[in-house]
């Protein structure tokens, strides 16, 4: 019987070792996944802000004046990190929410993928 209980113990250890591997490839998957989604927020931060900026360059009114279909005048102004700005054109100010809204969601799943890594990591 010394021979059966020297084999279960072997794959018991085997087992052990293969857990842990595991565990370690998914947390370089996830710290990949971290990275790019990290990289995403921070082109799509940039695009936004760089387009503000392009917008302030070009004298735009900082006042916006948006033309609805009854001609009436709605004003929107959209504040990113401390910068604020408006724009003349609805199809700019939905491109930028849009953008923001993007940006929010990237984050969101960020901090939810931090939040998953965070708890594997502690057991």
């Amino acid at each position: 019987g010394k021979k059966v209980l020297e084999g279960t113990k072997k794959s018991k250890m085997n087992r052990k070792k293969e857990k842990k591997e595991k565990r370690e490839e998914r947390k370089k998957g996830m710290k990949r996944e971290e990275e790019k989604i990290e990289n995403m927020i921070k082109v799509v931060k940039g695009i936004i802000k760089e387009q503000i900026r392009a917008m302030k360059r070009g004298g735009e009114e900082i006042r916006g004046r948006i033309k609805r279909k009854r001609g009436e005048e709605r004003r929107e102004i959209i504040s990113l990190e401390g910068e604020t700005s408006s724009y003349e054109e609805e199809m700019e100010i939905g491109e930028i929410i849009k953008r923001v809204f993007e940006v929010r969601k990237l984050e969101e799943e960020y901090f939810g993928l931090e939040k998953r890594y965070e708890a594997q990591t502690d057991k």
